[in-house]
């Protein structure tokens, strides 16, 4: 949907379910594939080298690139993602079965600036402040992120959104190369195709799926 759509709906309607949906649906796909982490200074990682990948192995640093997606392209191709205040810790666990297990918790705040194009619709621009309080009570239903605060930046908003707890484990398994390709499917089916490598007791993974891109690196408990 056009952002010049959502924008009219905000301004002339009451019901702000669309617009603000469509937003926080971007922000939280943001806050999952975006840039951050513990340690986001660090995340080229080593090469595809293979090695041996069975153990605990705990989250020292992620970078996740955001490539493209078409419902942000559609409301606002000009806004400017932030998630580098977005924090990941947990463990991964590949066992010598090939079974593996994950328990991921996600903490932090991600942001969006978003220029005074994405906010005009027939000359009318809508303010921070009724950004803010249209987001706002949608945040508990949606129940990933606390709260939100809007403020004027230049001629647009900058929108700060805090991340609830979100904690989560998965199951499935896994299948490796001598390479240094990896395939996991977890119990629901979906499957993550990638590479990486063991070095010492450092772990990097590397993917590369629809809209995104990243590397996560992993110490060896």
């Amino acid at each position: 949907m056009a952002h010049e759509k959502l924008i009219a709906m905000l301004i002339c309607s009451s019901n702000t379910t669309a617009y603000t949906r469509a937003l926080l649906a971007m922000v939280a796909l943001l806050g999952v594939i975006s840039c951050g982490g513990s340690d986001s200074k660090s995340c080229s990682g080593q090469a595809k080298c293979g090695g041996d990948i069975t153990g605990t192995w705990k989250v020292s640093s992620f970078c996740f690139n955001f490539m493209s997606n078409s419902t942000m392209d559609d409301f606002c191709p000009a806004a400017t993602p932030d998630a580098t205040g977005v924090k990941v810790s947990g463990t991964e666990t590949y066992s010598s079965s090939l079974t593996l297990s994950s328990q991921l918790a996600f903490s932090g705040s991600v942001s969006y600036s978003l220029p005074s194009s994405c906010l005009t619709s027939n000359g009318v621009t809508v303010s921070c402040d009724v950004l803010q309080a249209a987001l706002s009570p949608d945040l508990a239903s949606e129940g990933v992120f606390s709260s939100v605060s809007c403020k004027k930046s230049g001629s647009g908003c900058s929108c700060v959104f805090v991340l609830a707890q979100q904690t989560g484990g998965s199951t499935g398994t896994y299948t490796t190369t001598a390479a240094g390709d990896y395939t996991e499917t977890n119990s629901d089916g979906d499957v993550t195709s990638g590479t990486y490598c063991v070095s010492g007791n450092t772990l990097t993974e590397h993917v590369v799926d629809t809209g995104f891109s990243g590397t996560l690196i992993l110490t060896k408990s």
